[in-house]
């Protein structure tokens, strides 16, 4: 995983701040279900574990702020941007073997804005 942040506090009350991140896809192992043994179906792992792996995901997420004050109290109006290049890389696959697998499970969340009032009391 790679993280990488800054920020920006600018004149009357403006800030800003960037976050980027790389999370390299997670391990997982091809399944199959063992049919026809004494005990019932068994789930065995079909490569070694660590072998492959699900799709690296990235985001950018980023944060306005206009800061001020009502009375003694200082407030903010914030945007949030979630996901802000709107990638929509796959993070789950179905690793069970048959003609589903590897076909994608779940995707990245899509861009998403977040409008939010902040008070320090």
């Amino acid at each position: 995983m790679l993280k990488w942040s800054t920020g920006y506090h600018g004149p009357r009350g403006i800030r800003a701040a960037v976050t980027a991140r790389y999370e390299d896809g997670q391990p997982f192992s091809r399944l199959v279900i063992a049919q026809g043994l004494a005990q019932g179906p068994e789930i065995v792992s079909a490569y070694h574990p660590g072998r492959t792996r699900f799709t690296f995901i990235g985001t950018i997420d980023a944060r306005l702020e206009k800061d001020f004050r009502i009375g003694p109290r200082r407030a903010a109006i914030r945007l949030d941007l979630f996901n802000l290049t709107n990638f929509g890389y796959e993070v789950e696959e179905n690793a069970l073997t048959g003609p589903d697998f590897r076909k994608t499970t779940a995707v990245q969340p899509p861009r998403t804005l977040r409008l939010g009032f902040h008070v320090e009391f």
